[in-house]
């Protein structure tokens, strides 16, 4: 018997998922993905590790969201589930980011190993943050900033201020923006919203109003 399945289906609730003749019908609770290796399309299963991974990015500056969690089921499908069949590229960031989020938890366990997964299926810059975010919650925050400051991107320098934050608090974190001589500009949209927060929580009016124009701006 040759069987291809060459969708993936996300279900919820208990399901019957008839298969036809002479194939396996299931019943399961909950969510259910279903693949064949090399059945389904490398380049859709890319496209949903870059939606999840878009979405916690953006989420995990909510409190309700539970990007801890997240980030777990994320990593467990990259390594172990439906989402291991993707590219090395798009299996690697998304590996950095889980690590990256898992930094300052529980799971630090858990974040080194993806980390080192990671870096065996390449090299690009968001590893390196991610290892920035580990080293730091070692303690070693020069040596953290001294990776980040290495790429020089927005992206970098937000991870740098988000470092900061950790370990001298909010009012350090904007003293050491001023102090490198960055403005609001140098900083990615996630730099941003980070800023504008801790900007809003002083009560730094001007500087808030400065970041959400810059923010504006499209």
């Amino acid at each position: 018997m040759e069987h291809r399945l060459r969708k993936m289906m996300w279900m919820k609730d208990k399901k019957e998922i008839n298969a036809g003749d002479y194939s396996t019908n299931i019943n399961a609770d909950g969510d259910v993905y279903l693949f064949l290796q090399n059945t389904v399309p490398t380049e859709l299963v890319d496209q949903k590790v870059e939606e999840l991974v878009e979405l916690i990015r953006k989420a995990r500056f909510f409190s309700e969201f539970d990007h801890i969690s997240e980030s777990l089921h994320l990593g467990e499908r990259l390594v172990n589930g439906d989402l291991a069949i993707g590219s090395n590229k798009a299996r690697n960031i998304g590996l950095a980011w889980c690590a990256r989020l898992l930094a300052r938890s529980d799971h630090i366990d858990r974040a080194e190993k993806w980390l080192g997964l990671a870096k065996s299926l390449g090299n690009n810059s968001e590893i390196t943050i991610a290892e920035a975010f580990l080293t730091s919650q070692e303690g070693n925050k020069s040596s953290a900033l001294q990776k980040l400051s290495a790429i020089e991107t927005p992206a970098s320098r937000s991870a740098a201020l988000m470092v900061t934050f950790h370990h001298e608090g909010a009012e350090g974190a904007l003293r050491w923006l001023v102090d490198t001589g960055y403005t609001i500009d140098c900083l990615d949209s996630d730099g941003k919203s980070f800023l504008l927060s801790h900007q809003l929580e002083l009560g730094y009016w001007r500087e808030a109003a400065e970041t959400v124009d810059s923010i504006a701006v499209p």
